[in-house]
Parts: structure tokens; sequence; C-alpha cells
């Protein structure tokens, strides 16, 4: 949770430092990309913490295992999917 944390802190300041006006967030192609990985970064804790809160508990039959197992391959899809996303916003210019 501390590690989520600073990683959300430093990646507000790094998006600060990039974009330079608030409105690059809706304007640019970097503003637009940046959105869309924030959104499955959404995502991504949504299903972990729905992992953690709900299949975690449940974990002592077959079944609760099945069930975490699917749960899990979701949430590492999205975070290859973030991954990707990452890779384009790199590439991007940073806004003028």
């Amino acid at each position: 949770m501390t590690a989520a944390g600073l990683l959300a802190v430093f990646g507000t300041i790094t998006a600060w430092r990039h974009l330079k006006k608030l409105d690059a967030l809706w304007t640019t192609p970097y503003g637009y990309t940046l959105i869309a990985k924030l959104c499955v970064v959404g995502g991504v804790l949504a299903l972990g913490a729905w992992n953690w809160r709900r299949r975690k508990p449940r974990m002592g039959s077959e079944a609760g295992a099945i069930a975490l197992r699917s749960s899990a391959t979701a949430e590492l899809a999205l975070a290859g999917v973030v991954l990707v996303l990452t890779s384009i916003l790199v590439s991007l210019p940073s806004p003028r």
C-alpha cells in the first residue's frame, strides 16, 4: 500500500512536469494516452482489491482457487495493457 501511494505521488509530479498546463491533459495525444493509462491502472487496482478482499478468503476450496485464478489472469492482462500504454506514452513528445 505504501509503494502504491508513493508511486501515485511521484507519477503525479512527473505528469505535471510533462504536461505543464492542465488543459494539455485532454487536448494532446500525450494527455489522451495518460488518461487511458490511468483508467487501466484503476482497473488493475480494482481487480487487485477484489482478489484481496473477496477471492482470497475463499481459497479453502477448489472453486475458490479457480475463481481467484481467473480473476488474477484478468488482472495480469490489464497490467500488460498498462505496460503497452506506458511504452506508447514514453515515445510521445511532451506537450509544449
